[in-house]
């Protein structure tokens, strides 16, 4: 079939593995860099995460150790990828209800300057 020998196939399968496994390390730093991740789907994550959990379960049925070992590594960087995402979606949601309370308090604030409501008692008073 072939003249490669045993550990030059098993060499040539752990380094297109680890290969594939690391396409999803630049988006990772994309993500950090722009401290976003609202364009990846959690839609897209998990059934990715279900296809490599499939191959994982294959892989290791066969006995293919080059094959499985990149799937683990790419499944490490699918969850971090989805740490990431989970984070950065929390931390954007964060900063848009504090943009929105101090929108609410300088509108009050307004209001209050304005004689609208001179009953209410002042909101939060920036300096």
């Amino acid at each position: 079939m072939t003249n490669l020998s045993t550990t030059e196939v098993e060499a040539i399968g752990y380094v297109g593995g680890v290969v594939l496994a690391l396409c999803l390390a630049p988006q990772i730093v994309q993500v950090v860099r722009t401290e976003s991740a609202e364009d990846i789907s959690y839609a897209w994550q998990f059934l990715y995460l279900v296809g490599l959990a499939i191959t994982l379960a294959y892989l290791v049925l066969v006995d293919a150790v080059a094959g499985y070992v990149s799937v683990i590594v790419e499944i490490a960087l699918l969850l971090v990828l989805v740490a990431c995402k989970w984070y950065y979606d929390r931390k954007r949601v964060k900063r848009a209800l504090q943009a929105e309370l101090v929108g609410d308090a300088l509108t009050g604030i307004r209001e209050s300057e304005n004689g609208a409501d001179s009953d209410a008692k002042t909101p939060l008073a920036f300096v």
